[in-house]
């Protein structure tokens, strides 16, 4: 389930006008979102022309215990890690992405096109870390699905 969950959190991410327009844009001027780890994304940038756009936000599948409450073959646990990366020193627009992750993700359901993600909650959150390698400030929000099948 997970490539279908992978392109329904797109789908809602650049959707979002309000998140879009927090965000930088990308090569192709499309808003800064990557299902992608930020480590994978720092070692493209060693070939020389590849660049990195901020603020922007990655996500990706995360390793997490599955909810007793749904452990039949009916039903699923996902979870996934969102990463609000930015160069300002500032951390108003990050928590300002932070908040739209929230209404969009905390709490809600989205459909995905094989079943229904019936429940979406945010479950950790570590906000406004600075990472000394890459120069850029950070915050980690890990979401918990539970899929339909």
């Amino acid at each position: 389930m997970s490539e279908f969950t992978k392109t329904a959190i797109y789908s809602t991410l650049i959707g979002d006008s309000a998140l879009v327009a927090l965000l930088g844009t990308d090569e192709n001027s499309a808003p800064a979102i990557f299902n992608a780890a930020m480590n994978q994304k720092q070692r493209d940038l060693e070939t020389p022309g590849n660049s990195w756009t901020y603020d922007c936000i990655t996500f990706r599948e995360a390793a997490g215990n599955a909810d007793p409450r749904f452990t039949s073959g009916a039903h699923g646990t996902e979870f996934f890690d969102f990463e609000v990366w930015s160069k300002a020193t500032s951390s108003l627009n990050r928590a300002r992405i932070a908040a739209r992750l929230d209404a969009l993700f905390h709490n809600v359901t989205i459909t995905v096109s094989s079943g229904k993600v019936y429940w979406m909650e945010r479950v950790t959150q570590v906000p406004d870390q600075y990472d000394e390698k890459l120069k850029v400030h950070f915050g980690l929000y890990r979401y918990r699905l539970i899929v339909g099948n």
